[in-house]
């Protein structure tokens, strides 16, 4: 990693920091801007993000992620020695940061430099298993303030797998901000009473134990949350957890897409018109899949007189416009 921690990879699940650069806070502030920037490491995302944005780009958004300013202490010195100096010691605290903002800023604005429309920036210290209300109030949201407030594009901010619905209210204004990405599990109601009716709302799938689930609770769990947010035109249908394992069954990622799909078409004007003889087959359909457009049948025996069949086709389709 860029500031010397290391990780250890695994065979079934992402690649985990294991032991920390250093355990002091102001060990931090010794790093050289220039050299953090240049790292394989650094060098080696940014490259693939540009491919991504290459290939893709024209397709779908391609939003790269990146650590907030209070994250990446974290994973220099550790979460039990970072969350002791950011109780105790608010010099401490703000020297670390002399050196996160300014790498966060410039990593951001050379993604995007690259074509990223916007950043997935995480919440992962910012959350309420770990600070107070207080602590978010006084030290965490000033820093992100700054942060955000420097950057030339928009950022999403995740969760990053704990609970946010809690702070929604002391977050929501921070600058450039355009959505968040909850937590599984969290209330989307609640969650989009708090945010306000024009930002993104992101969630609400575990996408980190998509693997223990079936594809039919998945579709299910998916078609309840897109109806229970379906006049919400600012929500995303999205896994709020970043991994999904690679032992996932494909028929579970699947039944994500069957399910939006669905969605997209039931919000769309449609009319199924079709031969006569297939009526009752499509009325078992629309009845066992609960889909909502209408069914409009013409004579079976018009296949034998085509001209007569494009009348009544162009007929049929005329009522419906």
């Amino acid at each position: 990693l860029p500031f010397g921690s290391q990780i250890k990879y695994y065979p079934d699940q992402p690649p985990n920091m294991v032991k920390p650069a250093f355990r002091q806070c102001l060990d931090v502030i010794g790093f050289d801007q220039n050299e953090l920037l240049n790292h394989p490491a650094v060098s080696y995302q940014e490259s693939a993000i540009e491919g991504l944005i290459h290939a893709l780009g024209k397709q779908v958004p391609i939003l790269p992620t990146m650590l907030n300013p209070l994250d990446f202490p974290v994973m220099i010195i550790g979460l039990e020695n970072w969350l002791q100096c950011f109780l105790f010691s608010t010099e401490q605290v703000r020297s670390v940061l002399e050196v996160t903002l300014p790498y966060f800023i410039q990593r951001c604005e050379r993604l995007f430099v690259l074509g990223a429309p916007a950043i997935v920036v995480s919440g992962i210290f910012v959350n309420s298993s770990i600070l107070t209300a207080e602590l978010i109030e006084k030290v965490a949201k000033p820093a992100l303030a700054e942060a955000f407030s420097s950057l030339s594009g928009p950022v999403i901010f995740h969760s990053g797998g704990a609970p946010l619905v809690p702070f929604l209210e002391q977050l929501k204004d921070l600058p450039n901000v355009v959505g968040m990405v909850l937590n599984p599990g969290e209330d989307m109601a609640l969650a989009r009473q708090k945010l306000g009716p024009h930002k993104v709302l992101d969630g609400n799938i575990d996408g980190s134990n998509l693997h223990r689930q079936t594809a039919e609770g998945i579709y299910r769990h998916c078609r309840n949350l897109l109806q229970q947010c379906q006049n919400d035109r600012h929500f995303l249908l999205g896994t709020s957890g970043a991994d999904i394992r690679p032992e996932t069954a494909a028929e579970n990622i699947r039944a994500l897409r069957q399910a939006a799909r669905l969605d997209a078409l039931q919000s769309a004007d449609i009319v199924l018109v079709a031969c006569g003889i297939f009526i009752y087959g499509l009325k078992q359909l629309q009845q066992a899949f609960d889909l909502p457009w209408p069914v409009v049948d013409i004579d079976s025996m018009l296949h034998r007189q085509p001209k007569k069949l494009e009348q009544e086709l162009n007929q049929k389709i005329a009522e419906q416009l």
